[in-house]
């Protein structure tokens, strides 16, 4: 059996050690992009900051795919022949397959902006992206980030601890603005401000200036000085290689609750798939870290013959800003018409809990990460809340008590 997995992130790594858990001789290739040693992208602003060293990135040992009894081909995936089972990669090469995971990931949004081909713009979505922001950086004295969601401000974040001036454009009114409830964002747009970032908002980056390099940009009725630009407006799934495939798909790869896609023995998991989203209903692209791993476990042990289905994603978003946790867990208010939302102030932290029916649907939180896990368990199984409804969100509320 000819196992293969494009991409080395979170749901390729998870579906290669589900493989191994249940089959140790067949054949697995992981197809990778960059060569480098596995790592996380949750961490890449951290490396940025300067908080995770270069040589403590990695997630495993360098004998990793070795121990793991993998073969490893570095390289960009051209196409998939899903009728022959072969992936192309560019320069001709092919590799054949009995059994394919899709796991290619996502890559920063470049929106349609006047020149963002420029020197002095980056991006953050992979390790070699962040290493050339860091460099450019050391020079750099003012930075204009174009988007103020979670990866514009997890850029703002690192390089303001690297002593940058930091301006944020955001074309909506909020920041997080598909995370928090405007009352949520404004706690940490204060937060941001308090830190020396500013925040421009209602306003977008029409032009980048400058000859070959970045030397500002232009918004709407203003222009910005400064000597780099990052764009972190989002991402999208890395999915144009599958274009005429008999994969199907829609923003993202439709797969059903095996992982396995519409094409014969090809399985897709992480940032490209979309599935089911019990909260709205929908099937929608869920990018995150914990998504990620359990799809890629379930597809991993089909793949090796043991049928597992998948429960649904998980919509936790955690963000670190200057070292205090903002945490968004299911839907926002906007999502759900007529619900209730619960808030409490206290110590400095702020939780908002939003209720639906007697269900907890979201939770937005500041500052404060107790009962987060059995907060999480309750949205995602659509508990009734009844008389917990009133304390739960009580700093002094113990989940083992209130049951007893």
């Amino acid at each position: 059996m000819r196992n293969v997995i494009i991409g080395a992130g979170a749901a390729g790594l998870s579906a290669l050690q589900a493989i191994r858990e249940v089959d140790s001789s067949s054949e697995v290739t992981v197809v990778k992009k960059e060569n480098a040693p596995p790592y996380s992208l949750s961490s890449l602003p951290f490396n940025l900051a300067g908080d995770i060293r270069d040589e403590k990135m990695s997630r495993f040992s360098d004998s990793y795919f070795q121990d793991m009894n993998a073969g490893v081909v570095v390289g960009r995936v051209y196409g998939i022949l899903t009728d022959s089972k072969k992936v192309i990669l560019e320069g001709g090469k092919e590799i054949h397959y009995d059994r394919l995971l899709i796991a290619s990931g996502s890559s920063p949004i470049m929106p349609r902006i006047e020149g963002l081909d420029k020197e002095g713009v980056h991006t953050m979505g992979s390790l070699s992206e962040t290493w050339k922001l860091r460099e450019a950086a050391m020079s750099a004295k003012r930075v204009v980030v174009i988007g103020a969601g979670f990866v514009g401000l997890e850029a703002a974040i690192a390089l303001r601890k690297l002593e940058k001036e930091i301006v944020v454009v955001e074309m909506l009114e909020r920041v997080l603005p598909k995370m928090l409830d405007p009352d949520m964002a404004a706690i940490v747009q204060d937060m941001l401000e308090a830190n020396m970032i500013q925040i421009r908002l209602g306003d977008e980056v029409k032009e980048v200036l400058g000859d070959k390099h970045a030397t500002g940009v232009r918004l709407s009725e203003s222009e910005i000085d400064c000597d780099l630009v990052v764009v972190g407006i989002g991402v999208r799934p890395n999915i144009g290689f599958l274009k005429g495939t008999a994969v199907k798909m829609n923003k993202g790869v439709i797969v059903d609750d095996r992982m396995q896609t519409t094409a014969t023995d090809v399985y897709a998991a992480g940032d490209i798939v979309e599935t089911f989203d019990m909260h709205t209903g929908t099937a929608r692209t869920i990018a995150i870290w914990p998504n990620a791993i359990e799809q890629g476990r379930v597809a991993g042990r089909n793949m090796a013959g043991v049928e597992t289905h998948y429960s649904g994603p998980q919509s936790v978003n955690i963000i670190n800003v200057f070292d205090t946790p903002v945490v968004a867990l299911g839907l926002m208010s906007s999502d759900v018409e007529g619900a209730e939302s619960l808030v409490v102030n206290r110590g400095g932290s702020t939780r908002k809990l939003i209720v639906k029916d007697d269900k907890a649907v979201g939770l937005q939180s500041i500052g404060y990460v107790r009962n987060l896990g059995f907060l999480s368990s309750l949205i995602n199984k659509g508990q009734k809340l009844g008389p917990l409804k009133e304390r739960i969100l009580d700093e002094r509320f113990a989940y083992p008590v209130a049951i007893k």
